[in-house]
């Protein structure tokens, strides 16, 4: 095999890895799709999705982190609360806490 066949090989490789990394990164939107991601309660998603306000979204992140540590990685409350933190950082992006 030549060194440009080798060459583009090695770009497509890249380019559809790129594209399968880029699909599988979309976040939910809504509180059924957070629990079908991360499981969890539907109800703490809807509140955490219905706050405006930074300051209670910061409440929210920080009261979910401290969940999360208390909790061992790979059990469903890990991944519970951390899909809580997920969504709280997610909706203060949306609601422009970060400017």
């Amino acid at each position: 095999m030549s060194k440009l066949t080798s060459f583009a090989l090695f770009l497509i490789i890249i380019i559809f890895s790129l594209l399968i990394v880029g699909c599988g990164t979309k976040q939910p939107s809504t509180p059924d799709g957070y629990v079908a991601e991360y499981g969890g309660n539907r109800d703490v998603y809807t509140l955490i999705l219905s706050i405006t306000d930074c300051a209670k979204l910061q409440e929210q992140f920080d009261l979910a982190s401290q969940n999360n540590s208390r909790e061992t990685p790979g059990t469903p409350a890990f991944k519970w609360t951390t899909g809580y933190m997920v969504a709280a950082d997610n909706t203060m992006k949306e609601v422009g806490c970060y400017k």
